[in-house]
């Protein structure tokens, strides 16, 4: 039985600034060993979410070792300006057009992975602009590979209407601003199911009091990149 790995309920998310110690990357030792790999398990589910450092309970890291993508759907018609995939999309020309979101079946062979992992499913799509029968075929297919973790993200939650009884799917939202919290109360009213998270990122603004009532895992985290415009957050 493999024990699970556990995510702290607040990551903090952001691009290391210049001569700060990054972790080691996996790699050989002198030996051939290999050694650093980040270990990816299943995420636990926490009982209260801490909005402040309090005895070691939040912690620094960074999210692409807990984390692996798997776009099963690219593209995305919402148009944030802030939208890296959007800008990967037209760099690496995976779609011909990013506003109407294309669907890649033949990406779901990943799930036979044996050895446990924390999938995000929507890096390069939103959740609520997937077609029914996509949605239908890939929790189809994570029904028959339990052995992982699936996250999902949308920022349109009040057009989604979702319900599942799968233990082991994570359906989250986007708030960047205090304009945008009525985000998370939409996510509690129209998912059913699974577990509940928010990611606080690119996160623009003070969000002030916020009810995270049902939400078991929580992401902060600055804009990151040279984009014009780019917001600079500071603690």
């Amino acid at each position: 039985v493999l024990e699970p790995f556990l995510i702290p309920c607040i990551i903090i998310v952001s691009k290391p600034k210049a001569g700060v110690n990054r972790p080691k990357q996996a790699g050989r030792d002198r030996r051939g060993i290999k050694a650093n790999r980040p270990r990816k398990g299943l995420i636990r589910r926490s009982k209260a979410v801490c909005c402040r450092n309090t005895g070691g309970m939040s912690m620094a890291v960074c999210i692409k070792s807990l984390i692996q993508n798997m776009n099963l759907v690219i593209g995305c018609p919402i148009g944030c300006s802030y939208c890296y995939a959007r800008n990967n999309a037209r760099r690496f020309h995976m779609v011909d057009d990013f506003e109407t979101p294309e669907y890649f079946p033949q990406k779901l062979r990943l799930m036979e992975k044996e050895r446990p992992q924390n999938f995000l499913l929507t890096g390069m799509s939103d959740f609520a602009r997937w077609k029914p029968e996509w949605r239908e075929e890939i929790f189809a297919k994570i029904a028959q590979n339990p052995q992982h973790q699936y996250l999902f993200l949308t920022k349109r939650p009040e057009e989604v209407c979702f319900s599942t009884a799968l233990d082991n799917v994570w359906f989250g939202v986007t708030v960047t601003g205090r304009q945008e919290k009525d985000r998370i109360t939409a996510l509690r009213e129209r998912i059913r199911g699974g577990h509940l998270h928010v990611t606080f990122e690119p996160m623009f603004d003070d969000v002030g009091q916020v009810d995270l009532s049902g939400i078991e895992w929580i992401v902060l985290g600055a804009e990151t990149g040279r984009r014009k415009g780019k917001s600079e957050s500071r603690p």
